[in-house]
């Protein structure tokens, strides 16, 4: 696997992403909060605020003062349980309520044997950060074939298209591959749409990664951010065996535009991402967030 150089410095404000960098510059690290419940999983930033998820739903909300965390406050999801791993959270573009200060939240659950008859399941939640205060708006959920191949379905939103995008790992006895499927991304028009069962009638695409890229391909998938086209995937556990690294893949094209070895500055398991003013954002599950420029 080609290895990128990842270097510790100050970044040019208003560079813009360079996708095919051969250079990763960290421009900070800084602690970030966690209960003494669960380790740290989904994360996502709108404007100023950050939200950052624990494993079975608990919320901690920030505010980016100069592009650093300052923490707010905790509080638990409508959907907080032990059948909620949070593994992946996206802002989407919809507001609940006139005057919200953030838009709806996709939060992956993440969890295969759930007491529930759903599967691959989505939860879409308001949030109040300022009242600490969340509802449950919308689940979503895919229902078909496929649910035999993928270990768990994690989702992105893609607000530039508004497609709901599912990727994942599989469990086919020659090996590991990885999947991709494109939906359109359902509204939410009232409370007859607070329970959306997609089927493969809905698929706007579906293949394997590897059927286009047949190089290595990490195997462990953690969480995704999606960006003038492209899927980021953060994998990898920060360990010699499972390190962390970037795939940056894009979606119109079907090809793998980058990897990004980041293991050597990053040897935490890296949690979910997002980008924010040309800055990608990663949080990890040891309660970090880094700060890159590429």
């Amino acid at each position: 696997m080609a290895c990128v150089v990842c270097v510790w410095g100050d970044a040019k404000r208003n560079s813009r992403f360079n996708f095919k960098t051969s250079r990763a510059v960290i421009v900070d690290r800084s602690d970030i909060y966690r209960s003494n419940r669960w380790m740290l999983q989904g994360m996502d930033i709108w404007k100023n605020c950050m939200i950052s998820l624990e494993h079975t739903g608990w919320v901690n909300t920030y505010k980016l003062v100069n592009g650093k965390p300052v923490f707010q406050n905790h509080f638990p999801l409508t959907t907080q349980s032990k059948n909620n791993h949070c593994n992946v959270a996206c802002f989407g573009k919809q507001f609940l309520n006139p005057g919200d200060s953030l838009p709806l939240l996709y939060i992956t659950r993440c969890k295969t044997q759930a007491p529930d008859s759903l599967e691959q399941v989505l939860y879409v939640e308001h949030i109040d950060p300022v009242r600490k205060k969340c509802q449950l708006i919308q689940t979503i959920a895919y229902h078909g074939p496929e649910n035999k191949i993928p270990h768990t379905t994690q989702w992105v939103v893609d607000n530039e298209h508004q497609m709901l995008i599912g990727f994942g790992n599989s469990r086919e006895p020659t090996g590991n591959r990885h999947f991709f499927q494109k939906f359109r991304l359902p509204p939410y028009c009232g409370p007859q749409d607070s329970l959306i069962i997609l089927t493969p009638d809905d698929l706007l695409e579906s293949y394997f990664m590897e059927d286009y890229y047949q190089k290595p391909f990490q195997p462990v998938l953690q969480g995704a951010t999606c960006y003038k086209g492209n899927l980021l995937l953060v994998t990898g556990f920060g360990t010699e065996e499972r390190p962390s690294i970037l795939y940056i893949w894009n979606i119109k094209k079907r090809c793998m535009l980058n990897i990004i070895n980041l293991q050597k500055d990053i040897p935490y398991e890296m949690e979910d991402c997002t980008i924010r003013q040309d800055t990608l954002y990663v949080q990890t599950g040891v309660p970090y967030l880094f700060r890159i420029k590429l």
